[in-house]
């Protein structure tokens, strides 16, 4: 994969004909005394061998695009032309052609690119354009947001981002050197990976909400803390996707469990956020954590793992209680007999149970016709398919009327009900 440094020019003094002050930047204890950031940049990537094959300057029709060629040991390229251009804010492509130049003293591709000021959205997303027709595909991109209008970076960090999604590019580091925290004649470099790390913890809990799938935190965990934890993660996940919750739930309580041991500042920020997708695990008995999960899953608009996973609850629930009190003693049992209760052929034990009876009597043919993709019988179950707020209703409510201590606020962290 070939790496890309990505750089904002901004516009220098007047006073000092349109270039950057002098700056020794401090890389925690590594200095390099340059005005352009850049230049300061890549030699310390080079130092520790991450030179990059390509360059890519951004910057205005009034950026010091002299400032790279001086700043890099080009002055010899600089000619008035460009000058006035930049003091009268008319760069142009033509008037960039010294770049060439610079590619060749230094011996990797520099690219110089003239963007808008960003004042409107168009001009905004101009620059992701810009970025991904430039920027090969699988790039390592490492970016610095230093210089230029301090808007544009933040639009540098989006189009990296997107690039890591739509081309394959992976955003190694984004460094920012604080001019305005100079002390002591050095001007400290910041590592601003942080954030980006937040954002695709973000990605992670996103995708988690939006399909269930805990593969994507498990990748995060691992990737950022290295932790065994990714192990249950990926065994969850792959146990939700079989429905063998019998593993499921066990692994669910590991992570749990596991959560409380994961450091770092991003860690523990999202942590919190991932127990609670998880909180369904918790209850008490086997049908109870079933109904919690299918709940879980209402509230993302996973309606066909929520109507599989509010079956098995409710059936095994309703099993249970059928024993207890002598009645039927598995699932065939009770349908049966739930279907005699129904047709008349023998009385409610009590009061609730003719309308517990037509609910069950429905999820299991609502169940049947999601899983088989056939057709559905009962009228229960052909109203609750006619669109998703009616079937989200007849889940929920079949649910907590099985389990009426899992009210709303049981149901789960909500992604709005709707992928």
């Amino acid at each position: 994969m070939q790496r890309v440094m990505v750089s904002f020019l901004g516009r220098g003094a007047e006073a000092l004909g349109w270039r950057y002050r002098d700056a020794v930047y401090d890389f925690s204890g590594e200095r390099y005394a340059h005005r352009y950031f850049g230049a300061a940049l890549l030699a310390h990537l080079e130092e520790h061998g991450r030179r990059p094959e390509r360059l890519l300057v951004l910057g205005t029709a009034g950026s010091s695009w002299h400032e790279p060629l001086a700043a890099l040991g080009e002055d010899d390229l600089i000619d008035e032309s460009l000058i006035r251009a930049v003091a009268e804010q008319r760069v142009t492509a033509a008037d960039l052609a010294p770049f060439a130049g610079l590619s060749s003293g230094l011996g990797i591709e520099v690219t110089p690119l003239i963007i808008p000021d960003g004042r409107s959205e168009t001009e905004l997303l101009a620059i992701p354009g810009l970025l991904m027709r430039h920027a090969p595909r699988g790039a390592k991109l490492t970016l610095d947001a230093t210089h230029g209008y301090r808007h544009l970076p933040l639009a540098g960090l989006v189009s990296a981002l997107m690039l890591e999604t739509l081309a394959g590019a992976s955003v190694e580091a984004i460094y920012y050197a604080g001019l305005d925290m100079t002390a002591g004649g050095l001007t400290p470099v910041l590592r601003l990976d942080g954030v980006l790390s937040l954002v695709r913890w973000l990605e992670a809990v996103r995708v988690f909400d939006l399909t269930g799938e805990v593969g994507a935190l498990a990748d995060r965990i691992e990737q950022e803390t290295g932790s065994t934890l990714s192990d249950d993660l990926a065994g969850l996940a792959f146990a939700e996707e079989t429905t063998r919750l019998s593993d499921g739930f066990g692994l669910a309580a590991a992570v749990l469990q596991g959560l409380t041991r994961l450091e770092g500042p991003v860690a523990s920020l999202i942590k919190p956020a991932i127990a609670e997708r998880l909180d369904w695990a918790r209850a008490g008995s086997r049908p109870e954590r079933q109904a919690r999960l299918a709940l879980t899953l209402l509230a993302r608009g996973r309606f066909n793992r929520a109507s599989l996973m509010a079956f098995e609850a409710v059936a095994a629930e309703l099993v249970e209680r059928s024993r207890a009190g002598g009645g039927a003693h598995d699932r065939e049992g009770l349908g049966a007999d739930f279907n005699n209760l129904e047709r008349g052929r023998r009385k409610a034990r009590f009061p609730a149970e003719r309308k517990l009876a037509s609910a069950y009597l429905d999820l299991k043919d609502l169940r049947n016709g999601i899983a088989h993709a056939g057709p559905v019988s009962r009228p229960g179950a052909k109203a609750a398919l006619r669109t998703e707020t009616e079937l989200g209703t007849f889940l929920r409510r079949i649910v907590t009327d099985v389990f009426p201590h899992l009210g709303p606020k049981s149901a789960g962290p909500t992604s709005g009900g709707k992928r």
